[in-house]
């Protein structure tokens, strides 16, 4: 059996093999190139169906530790910071978010205030000013007819008043005159004015008119001024539920 020198077509290690190998494929133990024997005297080749193995990278070296006098290494971050938006900025965007901080809400309910700025919730009637809940109750809404009946006793106490005040100026005019030739006239003359004599003189019945009506128009007056005034609206009535 002859022996054959041949080299590997990939990295040129000589080695040698039987003559009874051509033909056959071998592999290379350096590179791991496999390559078919060729006949004495010619070149091998590699094989046109196996590619050579890569070959192994070699590892990193180990970088030198720092010098005492050297400078701080400088970090970089993985991803550059992203610039900030400037939310006051103008946009072509027809619409823009609302944060949920920047809407105001009921501290109580937790409902939207329309307008930020109002003082009571219409929704559960708490009080922003004394921080407090009000109670909250469904009334029914007022006609004209409850604003009629509403104003028409005070209404009825001014007319009556008007009227004792032209009845008491009426008797500071006529009550002298009403008396005359009455069981009252004592039918003699005052010796000075010449103006006849009563038993009961006409200003003790000017002043009891005037007194009545004095006492009329302050009860009606107060009372007129409650209603008019101070109490103008209609008493609520609440809803049944």
């Amino acid at each position: 059996m002859a022996v054959l020198d041949i080299s590997c077509p990939n990295c040129d290690k000589a080695m040698k093999v039987p003559d009874t190998a051509v033909g056959k494929k071998l592999r290379c133990k350096a590179c791991e190139q496999v390559f078919t024997v060729p006949a004495a005297g010619a070149k091998p080749l590699p094989d046109e169906f196996k590619k050579a193995a890569p070959a192994k990278k070699a590892k990193p070296a180990k970088a030198a530790p720092p010098r005492a006098d050297a400078d701080a290494p400088i970090k970089f971050q993985d991803e550059p910071p992203k610039p900030k938006i400037d939310d006051d900025e103008d946009d072509d965007t027809p619409f823009a978010v609302i944060k949920e901080g920047e809407i105001a809400r009921c501290p109580h309910c937790a409902e939207e205030l329309d307008p930020p700025d109002t003082k009571v919730c219409l929704n559960c009637g708490y009080d922003m000013v004394q921080r407090r809940r009000h109670a909250s109750k469904k009334v029914i809404a007022h006609t004209q007819a409850d604003f009629i009946l509403h104003w028409l006793p005070a209404a009825v106490w001014l007319v009556v008043m008007i009227s004792l005040i032209a009845v008491t100026a009426i008797c500071f005019l006529r009550m002298r005159g009403w008396l005359t030739g009455s069981f009252l006239d004592k039918e003699e003359l005052n010796a000075v004015t010449g103006e006849p004599q009563f038993y009961v003189g006409p200003g003790c019945f000017t002043m009891v008119v005037t007194l009545i009506t004095l006492a009329v128009c302050i009860m009606g007056g107060k009372f007129a001024y409650k209603r008019l005034v101070l109490n103008w609206r209609p008493p609520e009535v609440e809803k049944k539920k």
